[in-house]
């Protein structure tokens, strides 16, 4: 009976051609995805690019767009079919813990010394207090709050838009329905959710959601946090930048939290 060697290399689902696409943002589950997709694209010999999409290959099969600028995504210049996923994050849950990630993280751009103040903005954020701390990363990430609000299509059909919050908290429910939207079938489910299993916050960080542990990239997970570090000026302010958007993506119902 001749083999043929070539099957060895075939992809073990039946995924029809088109590009997997996962749009996050800073804070909103990069680290926990890209961890999925990970494994997602070894498991399945899938070629998995984390970039901007100047940079990104023909030949990619699934495309991680990380925390940059919405504005700067065309999907009529893929020229080919997609579908996909954008997470979102409540802005307020955003700002907490990116004020306690950039106290310690290592990321070049944070630990970069601006010219005019010959200070970093990591150095900054560990030389005032933690309200001051928050005011300034709200007006660090105002742009990219921006950016979501007005440069970002909601009603895409080829994009499912779900909630970090919706999906940490019933992985169960809300797996199932990105792995579909992403093209695979039922016989793959069960290795897909052993592998959003295995990176869920609970076994990733070895600890419940909530339990917090300063100076891990998975400090506590737990949506709301904001409530534990929004003072009352905090509050006002937010409501003034972003109150309507929150309204509009159902985080809040009126302006009265």
């Amino acid at each position: 009976m001749k083999i043929n060697l070539m099957n060895l290399f075939k992809k073990k689902t039946s995924i029809k051609k088109l590009l997997i696409i996962h749009i996050t943002h800073h804070k909103s589950g990069t680290y926990w995805f890209g961890h999925i997709l990970t494994d997602i694209a070894k498991e399945f010999k899938l070629k998995l690019q984390i970039c901007d999409q100047n940079k990104l290959k023909k030949d990619t099969e699934i495309w991680l767009f990380p925390d940059s600028d919405l504005n700067t995504i065309n999907f009529e210049k893929l020229n080919r079919p997609y579908k996909g996923t954008h997470m979102i994050r409540d802005p307020r849950d955003k700002i907490v813990s990116g004020y306690f990630y950039h106290l310690w993280c290592d990321e070049e751009w944070f630990r970069k010394k601006n010219n005019r103040l010959n200070q970093s903005f990591q150095e900054i954020l560990n030389s005032i207090n933690k309200k001051d701390g928050l005011l300034l990363e709200i007006w660090e990430l105002r742009n990219q709050l921006q950016h979501m609000n007005s440069c970002w299509d909601y009603n895409n059909p080829n994009i499912l838009e779900i909630k970090y919050e919706d999906v940490l908290l019933n992985p169960e429910k809300w797996f199932p329905i990105i792995f579909r939207k992403w093209g695979f079938e039922e016989k793959d489910m069960p290795v897909l959710m052993e592998i959003a299993k295995k990176h869920h916050f609970n076994n990733r960080a070895k600890r419940k959601l909530g339990e917090e542990k300063k100076g891990e990239h998975l400090r506590q997970g737990l949506p709301g946090d904001w409530k534990n570090h929004f003072t009352p000026k905090l509050k006002r302010i937010f409501k003034n930048l972003f109150g309507d958007w929150l309204i509009k993506l159902g985080y809040e119902k009126d302006k009265g939290w």
